[in-house]
């Protein structure tokens, strides 16, 4: 009998949704992501960390348009500082670091995972509070954030590689302008009008 079918054998065996039945589909099919879109309506669960291995995360906006935009010229070098003011505090190894429009792309190791769960904590809360202004008791603007933070470990090689290219290779597709053969498209008036959108 193969691992898989002893595998199927003991999940049918155990109630389904007991801590029991849980365990044993993670020992043989452990999480790698967490967060993002396919958490939502879930349950909470721990957020999968391995000491040696690193993780890819994105922080992701729909309300970060126009002057609340993370790659405006106003905020990205700010929100880049903070990000390596944060992991400098907390330990954590900054690989490759992307800043768009609407997200924030990181390629991190933290040692552990309190580290993490702070850094990901301070970075979210003090980068929603730049960009949006916003003040205890004062100026409430809502939640800025669309999902939890999301996150996946990674192995070290090629896909290690992958992702960091990958990373890399957003921060280039982010300096693409409108084409200039559309006249109305690419007016500076336009682009000017469009970076007032919050």
């Amino acid at each position: 009998m193969t691992g898989t079918g002893i595998q199927r054998n003991i999940a049918d065996i155990l109630p389904p949704g007991t801590p029991e039945q849980r365990r044993i589909k993670d020992m043989f099919h452990p999480r790698r992501s967490h967060g993002g879109a396919e958490s939502r309506g879930k349950r909470k669960t721990k957020r999968p960390f391995e000491t040696h291995a690193p993780i890819h995360l994105c922080l992701s906006s729909d309300r970060a348009r126009g002057l609340w935009s993370l790659g405006h010229r106003s905020n990205r070098a700010r929100v880049s500082s903070r990000i390596y003011v944060y992991a400098e505090r907390y330990k954590i190894r900054v690989y490759r670091a992307n800043v768009e429009g609407g997200k924030i792309h990181l390629l991190i190791k933290a040692q552990d995972r309190k580290n993490l769960a702070d850094f990901l904590r301070v970075l979210a809360g003090r980068v929603a509070i730049m960009i949006t202004g916003a003040k205890k008791h004062e100026k409430r603007v809502g939640k800025f954030w669309k999902d939890l933070c999301w996150s996946k470990l990674i192995n070290w090689g090629s896909e290690f590689y992958g992702v960091r290219s990958l990373i890399a290779g957003l921060d280039k597709q982010t300096k693409i302008r409108p084409d200039p053969k559309d006249e109305f498209l690419a007016s500076p008036r336009l682009l000017s009008l469009e970076d007032g959108i919050p």
